[in-house]
């Protein structure tokens, strides 16, 4: 492992949005990951239809919630294209 680099888990049993907000905390919060420009990319990992080789929609708009107010309109409406 690189030096500086960490791994985090959090049992998702309290429920995805515990979860999604105690692994940003662990690292600073989601507003830490924010550029100076104020683009934020999110990668989506879409391998395969099978549940466990890609990204849950709700670990991904509770991602969203958690940005700064500023960015989350912006990225509500791009989820709804794709995640409906």
């Amino acid at each position: 492992m690189k030096s500086g680099s960490a791994v985090f888990l959090s049992d998702t049993a309290k429920g995805i949005a515990a979860s999604v907000r105690e692994s940003f905390e662990a690292f600073g919060g989601a507003g830490r990951l924010i550029k100076s420009s104020g683009d934020v990319y999110l990668k989506i990992n879409a391998v395969d239809l099978k549940k466990y080789c890609y990204t849950d929609p709700e670990v991904i708009r509770e991602t969203i919630r958690l940005l700064p107010v500023s960015h989350q309109d912006q990225y509500n409406s791009t989820f709804s294209e794709w995640s409906t």
